[in-house]
Order: C-alpha cells, then structure tokens, then sequence
C-alpha cells in the first residue's frame, strides 16, 4: 500500500456523478484504516466575483502546508481543524478541535510533532517533546485566524 493515502474507498460505495463533475468520483462511504490524526480545512473557493466555502480533508502536514502557502489556487484557509485519535488527545476516542498552531521538535536524530490547540492544550506526537528546549522546537505551521474566531481573552491580546 502507499504510504500516503487517506481514505480507501470501494466500487460498491461509488455513486455515479455523471457529467456533473468531470473526473470527480463520489461516495456513500470510505474507510479511515489508520490512527493518524489528519486535518479538517474549511476554505473559502473565490471565482471571480462568486465565493464558496468548501472542505478538505488533508493527512499530511506537507500537503497542508503547500495547500496554506498556494498562491495558485484561488483558495483561502478560513480555519483548520485537527482530528485525533484517542492515543493523541488523551480521552480514548477521536476527536476534532480547532488548530492554531503545529511545531516540529527534533529528538534524537528524528522529529516529532506539537499540536496547539485554541482550547489551550498542546498535544504531544511524542511525550518527550514536552521537555524540548527552545532550540529543539520550530513552528512549521500557523492556522490563519479571524477576529471573528478570536475570543475576549485573545482579542485583548491582540491589541
């Protein structure tokens, strides 16, 4: 299998589209077969003078961060939102909440993922990140945030 695929999906589940969507393919259903966390990216699709808002479900960081730096695409990140596994977030069940901010720490010739969220917890690939020092530790991605999305605590802090 690949090592970088989301969702396995089966000709059964398919529904037809038709031309609705060229190349498009749609279905009733599809497996998550892994307990990786992924990230929930609400976007608002500009054309031309007409906007949308619209979803994607994105697995790998180097995807999120090439679909937050895309200047391409006529897409704007509006919030993301991390879904984790139980292992990851503690409580022994998925989970989504919404993103600020992810680090990257290097330990022992490897590195491992830091998770911040807006509720305030910090999710830990590895909990030996948690004593990481400052050199150790680099932020690779920055969710974009709204004033609208800010509560009273972070809006004070902003000014």
């Amino acid at each position: 299998m690949p090592d970088k695929f989301m969702f396995l999906t089966f000709d059964h589940a398919e529904v037809p589209m038709g031309a609705l969507v060229r190349g498009g393919h749609s279905w009733r259903y599809v497996e998550y077969p892994t307990t990786y966390p992924w990230f929930h990216v609400a976007l608002i699709e500009f054309d031309g003078a007409e906007h949308r808002s619209t979803t994607f479900y994105v697995y790998d960081l180097t995807d999120l961060i090439e679909l937050a730096d895309s200047t391409e695409h006529q897409l704007q990140i509006e919030r993301v939102l991390l879904v984790s596994p139980g292992h990851l977030n503690g409580t022994g069940n998925w989970q989504m909440d919404e993103l600020i901010e992810i680090a990257k720490v290097g330990l022992e010739g490897r590195s491992s993922l830091v998770y911040r969220l807006r509720d305030g917890r910090v999710l830990f690939e590895d909990e030996r990140a948690r004593t990481a020092d400052a050199s150790q530790i680099q932020v690779v991605f920055v969710s974009p945030v709204s004033p609208s999305m800010l509560g009273p605590t972070d809006q004070a802090a902003k000014r």
